[in-house]
């Protein structure tokens, strides 16, 4: 029998390499069955973390139970890949498509204006702007007039701060330019929300889901016979986090919906007479001299001055002169009475002396 000779040997050595580096990244049966097996489970995986980065905005601490739950389900063995099935289902899918995909809405748009009118009569203009807002449906958020007088004429003046329908804002400040005599200066602004609210918006499906998926979690673990009360209060604690980041970004849509809705209107009302300029005063012309009138005036003062000296006179006659007397008197007598009394009291003392 023949040897197979050296270049046989070295052909099928070289067509054995190259069947070997054909095949060199493809997997075999074994790996291909594991790959299978565990595909499932690492997608329920990539779907959980991804929920948990969505809702590191609404809440921190959900975030890290969905991504324990995550961590949990990346082991490739088939009972955790019936708890994933359980505990990710599509909801979770819908949530992130929810907040890729762009919600169909119209544009949120605040409106804000700004209106002062001259009126003749303020109080009658505040009748017609009550009257106008029951009309378009709107109301009088605030009111602040204050009762002034100038050149002798009381006005009204102030400002109101009003409330219209969005839709209805370009006549409300129509009929209003109507009841002035003019309007001096008029604003008007929109401010574009529809970012915020589009945001607030996502947040809030976010959340819901996440909150949908705890609350299904929490009945899992309730069902479970060795279920702990941490794992329950943990789970609970989370959920309450979660709804009340739930109720105050709802109060934040709340108040960009009430923004958008009514649109602000402030009025200042003007008095006509507060703009008119104020009368010129008539200067007076100065009088020449007037040698006679210094005359009368003069003896004027010389009669009120007799009349003072006279005044006085009388009143030093009448009046001091006896009052002074009276009193002159009284010292006397009190001083004359008190050296008398003084005397008698010394004459007995040394009438005594002598007798000892």
């Amino acid at each position: 029998m023949k040897r197979p000779s050296f270049a046989i040997l070295l052909i099928a050595l070289i067509i054995t390499g190259l069947w070997v580096y054909t095949n060199r990244n493809r997997p075999t049966v074994l790996e291909t069955r594991s790959m299978q097996f565990s595909s499932p489970i690492n997608e329920q995986a990539v779907n959980l973390n991804t929920m948990a980065y969505s809702t590191n905005s609404g809440s921190a601490a959900a975030a890290g139970v969905v991504a324990q739950l995550a961590a949990a389900t990346a082991v490739p063995s088939a009972p955790d890949a019936a708890v994933v099935a359980q505990v990710a289902p599509a909801s979770v899918g819908q949530a992130l498509a929810g907040q890729i995909t762009t919600v169909g809405f119209q544009r949120k748009v605040i409106g804000r204006a700004a209106l002062e009118l001259v009126v003749e009569d303020a109080a009658a203009v505040v009748k017609e702007i009550n009257q106008l807002m029951d009309v378009v449906g709107g109301y009088v958020a605030n009111t602040n007039l204050v009762h002034n007088t100038y050149n002798g004429v009381e006005t009204l003046q102030g400002t109101l701060s009003l409330r219209v329908p969005a839709e209805k804002l370009n006549d409300t400040l129509a009929k209003l330019e109507k009841m002035g005599i003019e309007a001096r200066s008029q604003s008007l602004s929109r401010e574009d929300v529809t970012d915020q609210y589009t945001d607030i918006d996502a947040q809030l499906r976010n959340l819901e889901a996440t909150e949908n998926e705890l609350r299904e979690l929490l009945a899992e673990v309730r069902k479970k016979p060795n279920a702990r009360p941490d794992d329950i209060l943990v789970v609970h604690r989370n959920m309450t986090d979660i709804r009340g980041q739930i109720d105050q970004l709802q109060g934040r849509k709340n108040m960009l919906n009430n923004l958008v809705g009514l649109s602000s209107i402030d009025v200042t009302l003007t008095p006509q007479v507060l703009t008119k300029p104020a009368p010129t005063p008539t200067p007076v012309p100065e009088e020449s001299w007037q040698p006679m009138t210094v005359v009368r005036d003069a003896s004027h003062n010389l009669v009120s001055t007799l009349q003072g000296l006279a005044d006085v006179t009388i009143w030093l006659v009448v009046y001091f002169v006896p009052v002074l007397a009276i009193i002159c008197i009284l010292v006397a007598l009190i001083y004359f009475g008190g050296r008398t009394v003084l005397a008698h009291w010394q004459r007995r003392s040394l009438n005594a002396n002598a007798s000892n």
